[in-house]
């Protein structure tokens, strides 16, 4: 093997059917969790992957490389600024930052009396117009896997379409970037009309934004604030929204833990 940056991952995928059953379980690991692998020993990494050292060993010795520890290196340089590429190294610069300032600066306990609350509540609302619709779709989909009662709404009208059969036994998560609609062409109604409604109705309603002091920030019962890098193009946004997606998954997933869902981290077969 040429112990190329770029070929690491095309070398284990072009041997991957020549691989034992256990080394297979490595290059998974690898391919799927490069950043995890990142911060594992030899003796971790048999671990986590349920191997032994010798099937690790052998696994760089296919790959011509003299150790765990080089191929260990060998991952590390496959980061975006060593590419050659700028606008790659931004892009992942930017959404990985998106990610550790959202969940640094969030209020652990709020956060956690926020899941409490939706997880006594008989059915969920994701809503979102826009991008933001289809991470109201990501929330809901991952809701439907771990067995709670939730709906998508993407559009105004739909949401109020559904509202007049919302009571205070449900609850509305509104996503939106700006928070105050100041990307849409229609201002806010997209998110006043969804946010008095379940006013009315004694929805208990959480908004996820970037800007906690928007109109929906102010509006809502409880506001969590997710990191988001926007690029302009001739007036309209661009959005990275890497923190929006980070907390929507966690936010389902704690509400699923304490409604009973079992959980377990596993490596996805190829």
């Amino acid at each position: 093997m040429t112990k190329s940056t770029t070929s690491l991952e095309k070398t284990i995928l072009d041997l991957y059917d020549t691989m034992s059953r256990t080394q297979r379980i490595v290059a998974r690991q690898i391919l799927m969790h490069p950043m995890e692998t990142l911060t594992l020993s030899l003796n971790e990494m048999a671990s986590k992957t349920s191997t032994s050292r010798a099937t690790i060993l052998r696994f760089c010795q296919m790959l011509g490389l003299d150790g765990f520890h080089e191929l260990k290196q060998l991952i590390g340089r496959r980061a975006p600024e060593d590419r050659g590429n700028s606008m790659l190294q931004w892009c992942a610069l930017v959404g990985q930052r998106c990610v550790t300032e959202t969940f640094g600066v969030l209020d652990v306990d709020q956060f956690q009396e926020v899941c409490q609350t939706l997880a006594s509540k008989r059915r969920l609302v994701w809503y979102g117009a826009g991008e933001s619709g289809f991470l109201a779709e990501i929330g809901n989909h991952k809701c439907m896997h771990l067995g709670i009662d939730s709906l998508c709404s993407k559009e105004a009208s739909h949401f109020l379409g559904v509202a007049p059969a919302l009571n205070s036994d449900h609850a509305a998560i509104i996503i939106s970037q700006s928070g105050d609609g100041s990307y849409s062409p229609v201002g806010s109604t997209y998110l006043e009309g969804p946010v008095q409604q379940c006013r009315q109705r004694g929805v208990f309603t959480v908004a996820i934004t970037s800007n906690p002091l928007s109109w929906l920030g102010r509006h809502a019962d409880e506001v969590l604030f997710a990191q988001s890098q926007v690029l302009l193009t001739k007036g309209n946004p661009v959005v990275i929204k890497a923190g929006f997606e980070a907390l929507v998954s966690t936010l389902a997933i704690e509400v699923g833990l304490l409604r009973g869902a079992e959980l377990q981290s596993e490596v996805r077969k190829l």
